[in-house]
């Protein structure tokens, strides 16, 4: 039985796509379950056929559906990370909260977010450490 937030070696079974022409890629879990990620997010996730990869349980949700979010190919949580400033931004909330967020990037190009506001210039580097990685988006806070 998987639990939420925790990691697991899941499987990489195949990459498919839905009948609406969605992509998907396929993993199963240590059980022989079989778990679709969509490859909205992960187009820059180099999996193979048949390897193993960890994944971290994000989600469970009231229906039983499980929500994966695979290892990150160059950053783990934990680590400090030096990010250039794209801008802050205005974002909605599922309730439709207003929030500001600054979008960040590494050199190479691995998008990352901060909840709040940055006060540094747009292009100016910041150490910043990883808290999450959610969708291939790393979430940080800055390390001053």
């Amino acid at each position: 039985m998987l639990l939420e937030k925790k990691q697991y070696k899941f499987r990489y079974i195949k990459h498919t796509l839905s009948f609406d022409g969605k992509g998907w890629h396929m993993f199963e879990d240590p059980d022989g379950c079989k778990h679709l990620v969509t490859d909205l997010h992960y187009q820059k996730y180099s999996f193979t056929h048949n390897s193993d990869y960890l994944c971290w349980v994000d989600k469970i949700n009231c229906k039983g559906k499980i929500f994966l979010e695979p290892e990150h190919p160059n950053h783990r949580i934990g680590d400090i990370v030096e990010l250039t400033i794209l801008g802050v931004f205005q974002k909605k909330s599922s309730k439709m909260r207003s929030f500001k967020i600054t979008r960040l990037q590494d050199t190479n190009g691995w998008q990352a977010e901060y909840l709040g506001s940055i006060k540094l210039p747009k292009g100016l580097p910041v150490k910043c450490k990883v808290l999450r990685i959610k969708k291939a988006v790393l979430i940080v806070v800055p390390v001053f």
